[in-house]
């Protein structure tokens, strides 16, 4: 299935997963600005899922983002030893109820209660 810009799904052994083509999607890019969150405000629900171990998104620098959106309703999950996508490696057997709890906007504890690795919800 061809996805747009540099990904598309590949059957690798059997299972369905994305693959990036060309330049990596999370590859250099130029920087002429630092970003800073407080600046751009998110006006949506916003669901940090945030392995702790990630090193292309350190931990510290995830909070900070999270706590300074301040205009959104927003859910901070913290995975103990995930990594960049602790949706697929780690919470891959809660997926399916967490995305379900997400999209209804509902509580996310008896999701999260399925999950064999326990994450942690963030306080606001």
């Amino acid at each position: 299935m061809r996805l747009p810009g540099n990904f598309q799904w590949e059957l690798q052994k059997g299972e369905l997963v994305g693959v990036t083509l060309g330049p990596s999607a999370c590859g250099p890019y130029p920087v002429t600005r630092l970003y800073d969150s407080r600046e751009w405000q998110i006006p949506v629900p916003i669901y940090y899922i945030q392995g702790e171990q990630d090193p292309a998104t350190p931990l510290a620098g995830a909070l900070y983002h999270y706590e300074n959106q301040i205009q959104a309703k927003k859910t901070f999950i913290k995975v103990p030893e995930g990594g960049h996508n602790p949706l697929s490696y780690g919470l891959d057997d809660c997926y399916e109820s967490l995305l379900k709890a997400i999209l209804l906007q509902s509580d996310l504890g008896e999701a999260l209660g399925r999950c064999q690795i326990k994450p942690v919800l963030v306080p606001i």
